[in-house]
């Protein structure tokens, strides 16, 4: 399993993993009172301070609009069991804001991710809808913009840095 030693470079996220975190959203979105959604994050270590993230798999939890509730021992035990069956390395997870533009953590985020050290990074993914492909564009997050339901999803990935403060990760799609 890859640690939280050593500056994070950049996560390359595989399309299909991309895919994946949105349809999990999306899943949540459109869900009686559009819910926060929660996954589970994949992948592997590269050289150089990169993340290869590869998969994205949905979490079971209670959830509402604005909170996800769960319970940590079974997650953890989840998410070993997933990194087996899968081959790959457990890096963290992410979870969902329905209806937000704004991709960020909150206080809260950020002291449960600074406190879990089974995790690398931890995700925050927006939808909100929009009538026209908005102009967003950076290195720390990833948009795409669904013409045919008119919604924009983003994402942002974090990790706490050497100094033990959560910070954006860069983010680019490609084949890791």
């Amino acid at each position: 399993m890859p640690s939280r030693q050593g500056p994070l470079k950049a996560i390359v996220l595989d399309p299909a993993a991309f895919r994946e975190i949105r349809d999990i959203a999306l899943a949540g979105y459109r869900a009686r009172g559009r819910q926060e959604a929660l996954g589970l994050l994949y992948g592997q270590e590269k050289q150089g301070g990169m993340l290869a993230l590869r998969r994205a798999v949905r979490y079971r939890s209670r959830a509402t609009h604005s909170r996800v509730d769960y319970d940590e021992y079974a997650l953890r035990r989840r998410a070993r069991v997933l990194a087996q069956r899968l081959g790959l390395d457990y890096l963290g997870m992410f979870h969902s804001h329905p209806d937000e533009d704004m991709i960020g953590h909150s206080y809260d985020d950020c002291e449960r991710f600074v406190s879990d050290t089974d995790s690398l990074i931890d995700g925050v993914v927006v939808l909100w809808r929009r009538d026209r492909r908005p102009r967003l564009r950076s290195h720390t997050a990833l948009y795409h913009y669904d013409s045919p339901n008119g919604l924009v999803f983003g994402l942002r990935l974090y990790y706490v840095d050497s100094d033990g403060y959560v910070a954006r990760a860069k983010l680019t799609l490609g084949d890791s």
